[in-house]
């Protein structure tokens, strides 16, 4: 299929709901995520460690998508020799579970970061330790135990996700060089995307340019290109199809980043089980809200300007104040602006696809993670005809 029969396959696919999950995986996650808890047993830590920690290393494998470890699976099954099984092999789901417990590492350090007492309809961890010591009656402060309990256990599945790489490195030979430099590299791109959002926010200002920096190495990187290069790594995949994929993963994730700043703004709750409007309760520095900070200046757009300033400064974000930051955003016209930066990456990720001979099965799991995680809200309507222009990749 060529790369404008793969573009008209993406834009023809609905995008009202998005969604990571695919069907073929619901086994695959359920190993991986069996694989996450043997690596957390208590007995790895001694008696008295796992009394300490073991109430909540459960938190750190239940919930979420496994998007990471589909991605890496995606990645394997598309560049496993012919002729090999489709069955997963066990390096698979190792190194799937380590992607996964280096996620829940940045979600329990950033429900710490964020101060949000939430994780998927549940306390986040350092609130649930923080209300066992509570009622416990013990000494000290239980906000400041839950806060240190949350980083120590982050730091217990760094750790772990660490060791499971390792071995599985050292398990696939010559293959395991790539590995753990991918690895390395992963690990670079979430500490760097995380702290140039924290200094965006703290310093309140920045410009565009930079909030596609941070997407770029949050989402563009850590959470969709190394994995699939992890994959394709693990599979011994030939220089051209890693940079296929790598392409690919970088332009589809930076795009998903992107399609998320608006499902946060644009979206409803029942869409994303949550109330919209959580960036600008934190006050994230976002493209899409710089863009429109940057263009109501541009114009003289003062109102608009201001009240998008006053919103991020706030710390609150009630329905109000959503519906507000909504409408100067839209006002501006970056939110059609970014929907067609969104659709311009994706297209380019095709090309990637094209560039190399991957089977039609392969092509289309890859089509169908680009088509779920680069959808945007509806109720933004039509898209503008004229794309915006590239980011700097």
């Amino acid at each position: 299929m060529r790369a404008a029969g793969l573009c008209r396959a993406l834009r023809a696919a609905p995008s009202s709901r998005p969604s990571t999950a695919l069907p073929d995986d619901a086994a695959f996650c359920r190993e991986v995520t069996d694989a996450m808890a043997g690596s957390l047993r208590p007995e790895r830590h001694g008696e008295d460690g796992a009394t300490a920690v073991q109430p909540f290393t459960d938190s750190l494998v239940t919930g979420g998508k496994r998007m990471r470890a589909r991605l890496l699976r995606h990645a394997w099954l598309a560049c496993r020799r012919r002729g090999r099984s489709a069955d997963t092999h066990p390096r698979v789901v190792e190194l799937a579970a380590a992607l996964e417990l280096i996620q829940a590492c940045a979600v329990v350090h950033d429900d710490v970061m964020d101060a949000s007492a939430l994780r998927r309809g549940g306390p986040a961890l350092h609130a649930s330790a923080s209300a066992q010591h509570r009622a416990g009656g013990w000494s000290g402060s239980s906000d400041r135990y839950g806060i240190s309990m949350a980083i120590l256990a982050g730091d217990l599945a760094l750790a772990r996700a660490d060791d499971l790489a390792a071995a599985v490195a050292r398990e696939i030979g010559g293959r395991g060089g790539a590995v753990l430099e991918t690895w390395r590299r992963m690990r670079a791109d979430m500490v760097a995307g995380q702290a140039l959002e924290l200094r965006l926010q703290a310093e309140q200002c920045g410009s565009s340019e930079l909030a596609l920096t941070v997407a770029s190495l949050k989402s563009g990187g850590y959470s969709v290109q190394r994995p699939l290069e992890l994959g394709a790594d693990l599979a011994g995949a030939t220089r051209g199809r890693k940079a296929a994929l790598s392409g690919f993963g970088q332009r589809v994730g930076l795009a998903f980043q992107l399609a998320d700043d608006l499902r946060d703004l644009f979206g409803d709750a029942a869409e994303l089980g949550k109330d919209p409007g959580g960036d600008i309760a934190e006050g994230k520095r976002t493209y899409l809200v710089l863009r429109a900070l940057e263009t109501a200046a541009a114009r003289g757009m003062r109102h608009e300007e201001e009240l998008i300033r006053s919103a991020l400064a706030s710390g609150r974000a009630d329905g109000a104040v959503v519906e507000r930051v909504r409408a100067a955003v839209s006002e501006t016209g970056a939110d059609h602006e970014v929907c067609a930066l969104v659709a311009r990456l994706r297209d380019e990720a095709c090309g990637f696809l094209s560039a190399e001979r991957f089977d039609d099965c392969a092509r289309g799991r890859l089509l169908a993670v680009a088509r779920r995680l680069t959808a945007v809200p509806q109720a933004l309507g039509p898209r503008p005809a004229h794309a915006a222009a590239a980011p700097p990749l």
